[in-house]
């Protein structure tokens, strides 16, 4: 892939983050369900990390960390988070799982799982409420979301199969 690929592929996929974080602030937030709204931005860097594998992944999600801080008040651990995501993402269906719907859909379930818990768990145990209100929320969120997940995956797959697979040598 030669350096302007690489620059067009990588504009693409900024486009692609781009039109999510479009989707989840102006779309989906006006679109809640049982008085939740969906979040793409982990679905995001998931597919990016199984279509491109872990070091494009991790890219990605810094790019998803510093959206998410300026845009949703995520906090500068969003960034650490996000790129987390992506390297461990792209490992585990670099060698564990396949690179393709299905690995996706495993990693986005974890992912959106272990979002739900890190945001349950402090404030239960802070006593901020008691463990049924708050699973009352997490729960349709983290359902809501899990169903974009296809959506999500077709946007980064188009741009995958469209620009050529990321190969850093």
């Amino acid at each position: 892939m030669t350096r302007r690929d690489f620059i067009w592929k990588w504009s693409a996929y900024g486009v692609a983050l781009l039109v999510t974080t479009v989707v989840q602030a102006y779309v989906l937030s006006r679109l809640p369900v049982l008085g939740v709204t969906a979040v793409l931005l982990p679905q995001a860097v998931a597919a990016m990390a199984v279509l491109e594998g872990p070091t494009s992944g991790a890219g990605l999600g810094v790019a998803a960390g510093v959206v998410s801080m300026s845009l949703f008040h995520g906090g500068p651990m969003a960034i650490v988070a996000y790129a987390l995501i992506g390297l461990l993402v792209g490992l585990v269906t670099q060698y564990v799982l396949r690179q393709d719907f299905w690995g996706c859909v495993i990693c986005t379930g974890v992912v959106l799982a272990l979002r739900g818990a890190c945001l349950v768990v402090p404030r239960y145990a802070a006593g901020v409420a008691p463990l049924p209100v708050l699973l009352r929320v997490a729960v349709p969120e983290l359902v809501y979301s899990f169903l974009l997940t296809g959506l999500v995956y077709l946007l980064f797959r188009f741009v995958c199969h469209k620009f050529g697979r990321i190969a850093l040598a």
